[in-house]
């Protein structure tokens, strides 16, 4: 234990050598208050390769995600050596829910003569990434956050029951026959509450190509998304989202995954917003009122402005 103790001040030694040699004024000040008061994150999975990078995007709350910025470099030093090297952990989330944790491997700068990664062009500090091996499919990960337990889940058979006539709803008013939605790729994900009903979000696919018409009723939409939310009837679609895969047509979403972004014991929808190859958004969808609406969204920018 006291060998453990030796290393362990050392480090401690090293990290304030590293980060406190000066003052730094109050940018600085602030940077290190905030990441010493262990504040929830919000990560986002990027593949390089055949290499999971773990990136930080927003600070959670009981209020809408806000998007993590440090005023400065040594604040993003901080936030890599309390977050993102080797042995810290964090938290997957599937669905709605947090799966075991899973320990870093690297981060950003923890090898002093190589960063784990470059971004050609970027002249200010880049947002440090880390390295980790997620479960397959992983895109949104957490620190420092607890997500809701006792959230209330349908049974398979529920599910069916609840989608079993959306085609025939849904189809109209979207110009889609129910046998061209059916050739299709579709999935179903469930949309988790505390105390409340779950709603449930259907996404369908047709990545073939799309030939592009000017009668919009013989177009194919690439994607269809529909939520749909427990009525006195049973489940009615409340929100959709469709695109025709034509340049000229609303950006792409794709689904990242489904969580309870704020605290509320409510999950949001979390998609990616491709406006273009390259041009993308993280962006959550809240329901409100009787439909559904962006309330955050962050660009993918990872050179930051600080000093």
């Amino acid at each position: 234990m006291a060998l453990l103790g030796v290393a362990c001040s050392g480090l401690k030694d090293k990290i304030d050598k590293k980060l406190y040699a000066e003052d730094g004024g109050k940018a600085w000040r602030q940077d290190s208050v905030l990441m010493y008061s262990s504040p929830p994150v919000l990560f986002r999975i990027i593949h390089k390769g055949d290499k999971q990078l773990l990136f930080p995007i927003a600070l959670l709350s009981k209020s809408p995600p806000s998007t993590l910025r440090m005023a400065t470099r040594r604040g993003w030093s901080l936030l890599d050596i309390s977050m993102m090297f080797e042995g810290h952990e964090v938290t997957p989330v599937r669905e709605g829910f947090a799966l075991p944790p899973v320990k870093m491997q690297r981060g950003m700068w923890e090898i002093s003569s190589q960063a784990l990664d470059s971004l050609p062009g970027c002249k200010s500090t880049m947002i440090p990434v880390g390295l980790l091996s997620a479960p397959s499919g992983t895109e949104l990960l957490v620190a420092n956050y607890k997500l809701p337990t006792g959230m209330k889940v349908l049974s398979p058979g529920e599910i069916q029951d609840a989608i079993r006539n959306v085609p025939l709803l849904v189809t109209p008013t979207v110009q889609i026959s129910s046998a061209q939605l059916s050739e299709y790729t579709a999935s179903v994900h469930q949309i988790p509450r505390v105390g409340a009903e779950p709603a449930i979000l259907m996404e369908y696919h047709d990545f073939r190509p799309v030939t592009d018409t000017s009668v919009v009723a013989q177009r194919r939409p690439r994607h269809l998304f529909i939520v749909l939310e427990k009525g006195v009837y049973g489940y009615r679609p409340s929100w959709t989202y469709t695109t025709t895969g034509s340049k000229t047509d609303r950006p792409i979403l794709r689904l990242l995954d489904i969580m309870d972004l704020d605290m509320d014991g409510r999950a949001e929808i979390v998609f990616q917003y491709e406006l273009a190859p390259g041009v993308s958004y993280t962006m959550a969808y809240q329901q409100w009122n009787d439909t559904w609406r962006e309330y955050w969204r962050r660009g993918i920018a990872r050179c930051d402005d600080g000093n």
